[in-house]
């Protein structure tokens, strides 16, 4: 898959990443990748969007992004393992579905850190979680992944929450 081929390459190879568009409804959006070398394309991939990044998309809070850049319409450029937030923010998860699982093969985008930040709830007046916000851990650098590929064995019909594939 040409994906895996410019995200199994060099981890010093920079790789530029393009949140095209987003459908905050849906919780999809589009993103275009592209190694940073010379006759290289742009893979537009349809994404689902992470609750926590659709939350600060929303939200527009953008601490830790360098000045004036927003999600949207901003060419962030990275190596696949950089530490810093403000290089790039996001994380592409690439969800493959073994022989036996009936779920199609899809993409989450994702903030960097998302796998280590906390929900911040508190209770509304029917004693309901409501979402207040995310605190974000701190990493090591080495946790900085921008790429992740997870094998789905399950069934649609096993799965507890409501699925939304990207494609």
């Amino acid at each position: 898959m040409l994906i895996q081929i410019i995200m199994e390459t060099n981890n010093e190879t920079q790789v530029l990443y393009l949140l095209e568009s987003v459908d905050l409804v849906k919780k999809t959006g589009v993103l275009k990748i592209k190694e940073d070398r010379k006759y290289a394309h742009w893979i537009r991939l349809k994404v689902s969007i992470s609750p926590l990044l659709l939350y600060r998309i929303r939200k527009k809070s953008y601490k830790g992004l360098g000045r004036n850049k927003t999600f949207i319409g901003t060419e962030f450029k990275s190596t696949l393992n950089s530490p810093k937030y403000s290089k790039n923010p996001f994380r592409l998860v690439e969800f493959v579905p073994d022989e036996h699982s009936d779920i199609p093969l899809n993409y989450r985008l994702e903030l960097v850190f998302e796998m280590f930040s906390e929900r911040i709830e508190k209770l509304n007046a029917f004693h309901k979680p409501v979402l207040i916000g995310y605190r974000n851990r701190v990493l090591e650098p080495s946790k900085y992944i921008r790429f992740i590929q997870i094998t789905v064995t399950k069934k649609k019909s096993e799965c507890k929450r409501k699925l939304s594939f990207s494609s």
